[in-house]
């Protein structure tokens, strides 16, 4: 038993546990010791006292609805680290080990040995806070749906008896409902950081105070995930099952309906109210996309603007938190074309934009990225509109346009020559302050009338804010001797990238003013970062 005892307190433990209304069922992994707690405090407390003297790696747990949520909490306190996986998950995995059998005992010995092989990530747990405000938003969702059952059988009821009836319940119904409401209101004001992301969430139109609740308390991985795990979490994103017969049809499949539902009555509202939602609606529907499909569209884009809005609340401040060393140089952005479009210059392309407003896309590498905010630069000083279209990254959108599924990119300059060399999409103008030497037959926007567009790629070096000034200098002085030899400079130039080596003075007032124009531009299009 000693001996036992020290393996378990000396190895990685991994952790299963099968959770029921009652009762725990723990699996120690490798050790193989099982036994099983009661599902209240107590129980959770023995629970915690076996683990303390363990070295446990993982805790593996299945989600139950709300019964595992008190062990999660009380494990996480402690600071042992949990996993809160699907149940759906846990069975493929099982069947996949070759573990068909489904008793308590081996559901959590599975998750156990899924823990040691998988190493989930940790899961948040769900506050109290949260779980009051999910059940008060669920009852709501429960009761507007018995009250409009009610209202049907009422519409549809012919006795006067029972109409007053059903009437009479509609209003107790009704002043439930706002009762429910008013606790929302309360519960959302009583945390700080609660009311802080209920307020972000209230920002967007379309949301209203109802919709956020939801929001907050039924997908809280908001803000923590990104732009495609959140969509899947609210059953907005295509799964790829396109094999075999299935070929072609992604369709969307899981989620969490009432989040779905949530987000429909705020996307129904945001294609009355918000212009840009609006726009892309209208856009969806006039290239012939079902209203299913572009109303989904708008959900999705909603979802996606809530988690960007909830995760830029950075942890540092560029400014404060880092010190300037030195600008190692740019590379400038070339403003190219699909082969078939029907603008072969800048003004051309103006005049075209002018007559066709948000017909013209431009791909971006993302919403808030150099190519996104040139774009908008380009738009405001031209007066004409492009629709953006944003892509993870510079290198999708490119394809895109030398694949004609988009018209227009902002491209780095040695990605595009390439494929202007094939022929498969043309350049307009490169924005720069002047031509540039690899390619002195291309424009720049500047001299075609455009000089307060800025779009190109930059690179610097930061140093930790306290670092001695000294040693940054030293640095900065390291970088331009690099920078000025001819080999690294003719090595550069073949690039398109213009190298510098400036002061960190210099530096600074070259990041002070590119974040003063950049800034203008966001605030200016509202632009939301992502």
């Amino acid at each position: 038993m000693q001996g036992k005892a020290h393996v378990d307190a000396m190895a990685a433990v991994y952790v299963g546990i099968d959770v029921c209304k009652a009762r725990l069922d723990v699996y120690l992994h490798p050790c193989g010791e099982r036994f099983a707690v009661a599902n209240d405090a107590g129980g959770r407390r023995r629970l915690r006292r076996r683990l303390d003297k363990l070295a446990v790696a993982l805790v593996v747990i299945e989600a139950t609805s709300k019964y595992h949520r008190a062990v999660h909490r009380h494990l996480d306190a402690a600071a042992i680290r949990v996993a809160v996986v699907n149940p759906l998950r846990a069975r493929l995995f099982a069947e996949a080990s070759g573990i068909f059998a489904k008793t308590d005992a081996i559901d959590a010995r599975t998750l156990a040995l899924m823990g040691a092989r998988l190493d989930p990530a940790r899961t948040p747990p769900v506050s109290r806070i949260v779980e009051a405000l999910d059940e008060l938003v669920r009852a709501r969702s429960a009761a507007i749906d018995e009250r409009v059952a009610l209202a049907n059988r009422r519409d549809n009821t012919a006795t006067p008896f029972l109409r007053i009836e059903l009437a009479r319940r509609i209003r107790a119904l009704d002043t439930h409902v706002r009762r429910i409401e008013a606790r929302i209101s309360h519960l959302v004001a009583q945390d700080p950081h609660m009311a802080a992301r209920h307020a972000i969430l209230r920002s967007i139109p379309g949301i209203g105070p109802v919709n956020a609740a939801t929001l907050c308390a039924g997908l809280n991985e908001l803000g923590r995930v990104d732009a495609k795990q959140v969509a899947a979490l609210a059953g907005l994103a295509p799964f790829a099952t396109d094999s075999g017969p299935k070929n072609g049809q992604r369709h969307i499949r899981g989620g969490r309906p009432h989040i779905r539902k949530a987000l429909y009555m705020a996307a129904l509202s945001a294609c009355r109210f918000n212009p840009d939602l609006k726009r892309f609606h209208a856009s969806l529907i006039a290239n012939g996309k079902p209203p299913k499909v572009a109303i989904t569209a708008v959900m999705r884009r909603m979802l996606v603007l809530a988690n960007t809005l909830l995760r830029n609340d950075l942890p540092y401040d560029a400014f404060k938190d880092f010190a300037p060393v030195t600008l190692l140089g740019t590379v400038p952005h070339v403003l190219v074309a699909r082969r078939g479009l029907a603008a072969d210059s800048v003004a051309s392309l103006v005049e075209l934009a002018r007559r066709t407003p948000d017909r013209i896309t431009f791909a971006s590498g993302g919403n808030g990225t150099s190519s996104h905010l040139g774009a908008e630069m380009f738009m405001r000083a031209a007066n004409i509109r492009l629709a953006h279209v944003p892509y993870r990254g510079q290198g999708p959108a490119l394809v895109d346009v030398v694949g004609g599924q988009v018209d227009l990119t902002l491209g780095n300059m040695p990605e595009v020559i390439p494929h202007v060399k094939s022929g498969a999409i043309k350049v307009l103008a490169i924005v720069a302050p002047k031509r540039s030497p690899l390619e002195p037959g291309w424009p720049t926007l500047a001299e075609l009338g455009y000089p307060s567009v800025v779009s190109d790629s930059w690179f610097g070096l930061m140093a930790p804010a306290g670092t001695p000034a000294d040693a940054i200098a030293r640095f900065q002085r390291e970088a331009a001797r690099a920078l000025a030899s001819p080999d690294v400079r003719d090595r550069l130039a073949a690039q398109g990238f213009v190298p510098s080596g400036i002061t960190p003075d210099e530096y600074r007032a070259f990041l002070q003013s590119t974040a003063a124009a950049y800034k203008q531009v966001i605030e200016a299009a509202k632009i939301k970062l992502d």
